[in-house]
């Protein structure tokens, strides 16, 4: 059994699936091996992801509490909890969704329950669907794909963020090879930077305003 290092891997077009499979962890397999376990998820997804969704909704503050979670340094190197999925059988195997205390770094009670009742109302349907519109993203990236952005650009990555891995690896390569006028900003942190490491972002944010686009709003005085 072939773990990818995360669940973003095994979404990407099945034309690019050679170049993912250089970053994934083949503990010695061949590449073909792990081409065939990649394509493997990627249909799995596609047949599942009403199941995936019906997991999520069973218990929406649970999924909440479950997701919004600061990151982990011990977790670098490591495959991410969400490479599991098709073998577990779904997201939380047997067991199901694990009742787990609110990570008060990230998100709080007040907000989780916010989440919660939003996603009770109107399922999981709309944050699954960029996971199964891949062919679409693909074409459209086709269409774009020899157009330089020569605008400022400024992307933040999440050290900590191991499903969706910019930190390290090639999945931010397509963005640096189009974007003349690159700012990278690296935050020792989760996926929920903002809230994670507030402080960090906003004076990465307020330094590349004023340094790179030479924006400041004026401030009313009276």
């Amino acid at each position: 059994m072939i773990i990818v290092n995360d669940i973003q891997d095994a979404l990407m077009m099945r034309k690019k699936l050679m170049s993912i499979v250089r970053r994934s962890h083949n503990y010695g397999h061949s590449r073909a091996t792990v081409l065939i376990e990649l394509l493997d998820i990627v249909d799995d997804l596609q047949q599942n992801i009403e199941r995936m969704e019906a997991e999520m909704e069973v218990e929406p503050l649970k999924t909440v509490k479950l997701l919004f979670r600061k990151g982990d340094p011990a977790g670098a190197g490591q495959p991410a909890s969400s490479a599991y999925t098709r073998i577990n059988g779904g997201w939380f195997g047997p067991d199901g969704i694990p009742d787990m205390e609110i990570d008060l770094d990230v998100i709080s009670p007040n907000e989780a329950d916010v989440f919660a009742e939003a996603l009770a109302r109107n399922s999981f349907f709309g944050p699954s669907s960029w996971y199964v519109n891949h062919e679409n993203n693909a074409a459209f990236s086709a269409k774009v794909n020899s157009v330089a952005i020569t605008k400022p650009v400024l992307f933040f990555h999440g050290e900590y963020d191991y499903v969706c891995q910019t930190a390290t690896g090639t999945l931010a390569d397509p963005m640096r090879a189009r974007c003349s006028d690159l700012t990278e900003i690296y935050v020792k942190s989760g996926h929920w930077m903002a809230q994670e490491r507030p402080i960090e972002v906003n004076s990465g944010l307020t330094h590349w305003l004023i340094s790179n686009v030479g924006y400041w709003p004026e401030v009313a005085r009276s």
